[in-house]
């Protein structure tokens, strides 16, 4: 029974972690095309969205000189006010917040014994989710940023500031937080139709 289970999983093992290095190779052209079209689809929803009482976040293209960059960042998180002139900077990483993730709960589905149809679902659900969490992020360093500039732009009471220090620090800056997240929906979108069923109970005689 252990060694059949095992023989089993290992194929799918191999192939996840095969399909996940294919995916996740290092490419400067796909790294660029993946940023500037997430960039363009979450900026539809963050251009509706004004932080206290005229700041605005969109994403866009990282300026080679930006000062606020790391070397992992691949777009600017352009931060401006109405009636401010200039704008600050952030330097983000699309392909460590986004796909890297995104590909991981799509990879864990795809080797998965789900039906073809539920491989599609619940993939597209949790990638879905995943550039969701991403855009609630950026919003997150967005809003944190405006309350804490010499001007403030946002200015929220005690224990929304204290409740945004804590989502900035202890749920965004970890990278590692993203991968943990992506496996554990992954493994939630694919156990939840895996899962056992009870007997409906026989009607009486």
């Amino acid at each position: 029974m252990v060694r059949s289970r095992w023989r089993t999983a290992l194929p799918r093992v191999a192939a996840f972690f095969g399909l996940l290095a294919v995916l996740t190779w290092p490419r400067p052209d796909w790294r660029a095309a993946f940023a500037e079209a997430f960039s363009r689809a979450a900026n539809v929803v963050l251009a509706e969205q004004i932080i206290g009482r005229a700041g605005r976040v969109e994403l866009g293209k990282l300026p080679p000189t930006a000062k606020t960059a790391t070397s992992a960042s691949d777009t600017a998180l352009h931060l401006t006010a109405d009636g401010f002139s200039g704008r600050k900077t952030l330097g983000v990483s699309v392909r460590r917040d986004v796909y890297l993730p995104a590909c991981t709960i799509a990879v864990l589905i795809l080797v998965s014994p789900l039906s073809v149809r539920r491989k599609l679902v619940s993939g597209t659900l949790g990638v879905l989710v995943i550039a969701a969490i991403a855009v609630l992020s950026y919003f997150a360093v967005a809003a944190w940023t405006f309350a804490n500039v010499p001007q403030p732009i946002f200015r929220p009471g005690a224990l929304t500031k204290a409740s945004l220090e804590l989502l900035v620090y202890a749920g965004v800056a970890p990278p590692g937080n993203r991968f943990i997240v992506a496996f554990v929906l992954g493994c939630a979108l694919i156990w939840r139709p895996l899962r056992p069923r009870a007997a409906k109970p026989s009607p009486p005689d």
